[in-house]
Order: structure tokens, then C-alpha cells, then sequence
């Protein structure tokens, strides 16, 4: 009957004919999507190295054409699919390799603009390190002229005058150690000096007129 065949078992005392006590297994890799995308991002970065000379002479005076401001895309592709069982392969690609050669001022006033909105209404914008611009370009629309790019820039800060740190409703009344865990908290904050007078003072002055703060940038 059906339903007791899954409960039947037999014993053998000897290996089948053929087989061998320990059975082994042998498997043939395949090729994943990752081994082929690495590849394919390989190819695109020497593509884009090998035009940099070539769209270099296009570039018209007053333009710049940064590190990774070149834009590659994949018009035609010959080689081996996922899942392929091969020990080795060639992939070959025809890339299209497009510039976006941008002026400085552009660059600048775009890093600014970034930094800018980037900041919180206490912080202004102190300067924008030029030498670590950075860029990638995302997508290029030939018909169009259109080309989206994005950039990494860095910059340094100061507060504004209304920033909680410079108010002397943010000390008046404490004591030096509740100032100092309170400023321990800024990672740009260091080196906090508290000097109370006379002598026998406690806690930071209630009047404002008795406080004093100085503030001094690291270089």
C-alpha cells in the first residue's frame, strides 16, 4: 500500500555493485553576477582612463576636466552569461566614454552651495578645502546636453553668534565639572580652561556682564 512505502527500510551488509563506501561529489563552479560585474567595472574604469588624453584635446579654454568626471556607458558586450562553467573567460565591451569639463568658478560656487545647505541655522561656513573635490558621473544625456554629477567636498565651520555654545545662558549657575561634561560632548570642542574669581566661587557667574568666554580655532 501507498501510504506505508515511506516506512519500509532494508539493511545491506555489503556496497552496492559499482560504488564505493565513501561517496564523493564533484561540482563545477559557475560564474556569479558579482565575478562578471567586477569585470565589467574593471574594463569601464580602463576605458575611462584611456579616453582622459582623447577628450582632454576637446576641452575648450576655461574649463577644467576633473578626476572622475568621465562618464562611461556600454553601447555593445561579447562574452560569457552568469552561470557559464569556465575556468577562464574574456569579456569584451564597447564603452562610450563622454567628459564633463566644468569651469572652477562652477565647481566652487557648487561645492559651496553644498556645504551651505548641508550646514544646521548655528554654523557658518568657514572654508572650502578645493584640493579634496571629488566626482562621479551618475548619467549623461547627449541629446539633451545634460549631465548628472555628484560631488564630495569638504569644509570647515564656525558658529554664528546665536550658537547655544556662545550664549551665557548655557554656563550661568554651573559648576566647572557640569561645564566641562557639557562641553566634552562637542567632538570640535578642547582644551576648556575654566577660571573662577575670587577664589572661593563655585559656579559660573548669574550676570552676564561677569562672564567672560574666549574662543580659539585649532589650525
Amino acid at each position: 500500500w501507498a501510504g506505508i512505502q515511506d516506512k519500509i527500510t532494508a539493511v545491506v551488509a555489503e556496497d552496492f555493485a559499482g560504488e564505493s563506501g565513501t561517496p564523493t561529489t564533484t561540482t563545477v563552479a559557475g560564474l556569479s553576477a558579482t565575478e562578471l560585474a567586477n569585470a565589467q567595472a574593471t574594463l569601464l574604469q580602463e576605458a575611462a582612463e584611456k579616453a582622459l588624453p582623447e577628450l582632454t584635446k576637446l576641452i575648450t579654454d576655461g574649463r577644467t576636466l576633473y578626476p572622475g568626471m568621465i562618464g562611461t556607458a556600454v553601447t555593445k558586450r561579447i562574452g560569457p552569461a552568469i552561470g557559464d562553467r569556465v575556468e577562464t573567460y574574456t569579456l569584451k565591451l564597447t564603452v562610450q566614454a563622454v567628459g564633463v569639463a566644468l569651469t572652477a568658478d562652477a565647481v566652487s560656487e557648487a561645492a559651496t552651495n553644498s556645504l551651505e545647505s548641508a550646514l544646521s541655522s548655528d554654523l557658518q561656513l568657514l572654508v572650502v578645502d578645493a584640493k579634496n573635490f571629488s566626482f562621479a558621473v551618475a548619467n549623461v544625456d547627449l541629446k539633451k546636453q545634460r549631465a548628472d554629477v555628484t560631488l564630495t567636498v569638504r569644509g570647515s565651520s564656525v558658529p554664528t553668534p546665536t550658537h547655544a555654545l556662545l550664549q551665557h545662558a548655557t554656563y550661568s549657575g554651573k559648576t566647572p565639572d557640569a561645564v566641562r561634561t557639557l562641553l566634552a560632548k562637542e567632538k570640535a570642542v578642547s582644551n576648556v580652561r575654566i577660571e573662577l574669581s575670587p577664589f572661593w566661587t563655585r559656579a559660573i557667574p548669574s550676570s552676564q556682564d561677569d562672564l567672560q568666554l574666549e574662543v580659539t580655532r585649532a589650525e
